[in-house]
């Protein structure tokens, strides 16, 4: 992964180690999948971060499941556990496509640098992709399976 900016941490979570349901994946082999309920996404501080960086929370979602598409659950937590801000959000308004999936991003700013951020997924037949949490000031580049540019999450390849 490469960035073009130094400074507060990038995650990005490619479900390598995961398989979905007919080996579907976004940019790279692995893809998480839960056949119901709430699947844990992410969970944790951001690595490097300061009160006035806002990040861009991304995440692509298979939509050709059972159930579409499911709907994205963001907290932010103090680090004792108070919940400060929560998001629940259907990824069925989305208007990033690309192929079978769609892109859910949402912009975020933490209230302390220490608190939590909690993402998870719920719904039904869920497949998803690439999270990715970055500053927004900060441009993130992978190569996908066949060693092509991803953008911030989006191919640049056909």
């Amino acid at each position: 992964m490469w960035r073009t900016a130094p400074g507060p941490a990038v995650i990005w979570r490619s479900f390598q180690e995961k398989t979905a349901p007919g080996g579907v994946s976004f940019t790279r082999p692995g893809a998480a999948h839960a056949a119901k309920g709430m699947l844990p996404i992410f969970d944790g501080s951001l690595p490097g971060a300061t009160d006035t960086t806002t990040y861009e929370l991304s995440i692509w979602a298979y939509a050709k499941t059972s159930d579409w598409l499911p709907y994205i659950s963001y907290r932010q937590l103090t680090p004792e556990g108070q919940e400060l801000e929560r998001l629940d959000l259907s990824l069925k308004e989305s208007t990033e496509i690309h192929g079978d999936w769609a892109r859910f991003s949402l912009p975020i700013r933490l209230r302390n640098p220490a608190n939590r951020v909690k993402v998870e997924m719920g719904g039904a037949d869920i497949v998803v992709d690439d999270l990715l949490i970055r500053p927004r000031s900060t441009h993130v580049y992978w190569l996908d399976a066949q060693q092509q540019p991803v953008l911030n999450g989006f191919p640049l390849a056909k």
